[in-house]
């Protein structure tokens, strides 16, 4: 803990932290994994390049952290593009409604247009 938390915001990968403990991959998969069950650390998904790598960091850092601003960030994004999203399928919906409503009227007009000229 006191390696990850030496860190701070930054944050630190399994691979970094495997490197600095010299110990193997399933050990620090298991310590990482231990550490976020007892909420001792957090983890953040990062790109880096086309991998995407997991960076722990401190609890009592993971709120001040750049990865977690970055996080909000994007949560709040993604919200707001789903909200977006939702008002064009209303929109989309109710502009098919209004369109076979007045497909509904030509057609009645049509059939009167007929009534009459059989008349």
């Amino acid at each position: 803990y006191e390696l990850i938390e030496s860190w701070g915001t930054k944050g630190i990968s399994q691979a970094e932290l495997r490197a600095a403990m010299n110990v193997g991959k399933l050990e620090a998969r298991m310590l990482c994994r231990l550490l976020e069950r007892y909420k001792v650390i957090k983890g953040f998904m990062e790109d880096e390049g086309r991998q995407r790598t997991t960076k722990y960091i401190a609890r009592m850092y993971a709120e001040q952290s750049n990865l977690s601003q970055q996080f909000e960030r994007e949560k709040a994004r993604s919200e707001k593009l789903a909200q977006a999203s939702i008002a064009l399928a209303h929109e989309d919906l109710f502009a098919g409604e209004r369109l076979s409503l007045a497909e509904e009227e030509e057609e009645e007009e049509e059939e009167e247009e007929e009534e009459e000229g059989q008349a």
